[in-house]
């Protein structure tokens, strides 16, 4: 944990100067990354139920279990699955990049904004389900809020 928080402050500070967006999806990155280590692993490639591959466009999401699930699951046990819902694969990208990518990378890919706010209350509702310690409070609100920014590439 002290690695990746000295290699994560180390990024920070040697990145240059960011936008809100940048700044918010960062870290989100930052803290998909920091649940992993904690044992909170997102499934965001295989169905949490099968195991099979997820497809592009059936993606459905559940919090409480932490990942995705295909919809042929879905169907076939509506009540285990009753919570789920649909997620864009767009939003799948992103969570999949902030995680898997190296930082640097995270610098450069392009953020349309409907996607980092869905992306950010994902981890949001991730942290609150799963962390003991979890607040009421978006872990963002620290970012000053310019929602007329315009998101920079």
């Amino acid at each position: 944990l002290y690695e990746d928080l000295y290699t994560w402050l180390s990024f920070l500070n040697s990145s240059p100067a960011l936008s809100q967006w940048r700044q918010r999806f960062l870290l989100s990155a930052f803290t998909l990354r920091f649940m992993e280590r904690l044992g909170y692993r997102v499934q965001l490639r295989e169905c949490l139920h099968c195991q099979e591959s997820i497809l592009p466009l059936s993606f459905r999401w559940h919090t409480g279990k932490g990942g995705l699930v295909c919809t042929d699951c879905v169907q076939n046990s509506r009540q285990e699955w009753i919570d789920t819902k649909v997620i864009a694969e767009e939003v799948v990208t992103l969570l999949r990049l902030a995680r898997e990518n190296q930082l640097s990378l995270l610098l450069a890919a392009r953020l349309p904004l409907d996607h980092v706010r869905v992306m950010l209350d994902i981890t949001h509702e991730l942290m609150q389900y799963h962390l003991p310690f979890a607040s009421e409070t978006p872990f963002w609100a620290g970012i000053p809020s310019l929602d007329s920014e315009p998101i920079k590439v």
